[in-house]
Order: structure tokens, then sequence, then C-alpha cells
């Protein structure tokens, strides 16, 4: 098993900023699934607040990924298996 802390993703035209993973199942398993994993499990942070800063992150619809900036959970710990 192999561990990943706070997984960004590469974004087209996102240099600047990080893009995270939202933490619910269907974003991490996609983002899994892209890469060629299986999920193991995963952890995330306790809700941000408008006062912890907003992110930029990136999570699964059921179609496309989908870019926002906000305060979601994101994943702070992801385990998987190659």
């Amino acid at each position: 098993m192999a561990v990943i802390e706070f997984p960004t993703m590469n974004v087209q035209y996102i240099a600047i900023n990080d893009v995270y993973l939202v933490a619910n199942d269907d974003s991490v398993n996609q983002f899994c699934t892209e890469n060629g994993w299986t999920m193991d499990s995963y952890e995330s942070e306790e809700q941000r607040f408008s006062n912890d800063g907003s992110l930029y992150y990136q999570y699964w619809d059921g179609s496309q990924w989908v870019l926002e900036s906000g305060y979601r959970k994101i994943v702070t710990k992801l385990v998987y298996t190659e």
C-alpha cells in the first residue's frame, strides 16, 4: 500500500495554486481509477470556513471533473494499492 498526503491534481491553465481532491467517494474513486490504482481508504480535513481561506479543488460530478474555489473538505491522506 502507498500513501499520498494532500493529493493534488494536474489542471490545465492552473500553474500558481495547487488543486486539491475533494473528499467524497466518487471523486476519490475516479482519481484512483484514472491513475490505475485501487483505493483502500482516505481521510479528510475538518470542514473549512471563510476564515481558513479558500482552496482550489476538483470533484467528480459523475461525468466530468469540476474545478471550484471554496471551502469543501479535501483529502488529507489517500491510501491505495497499485
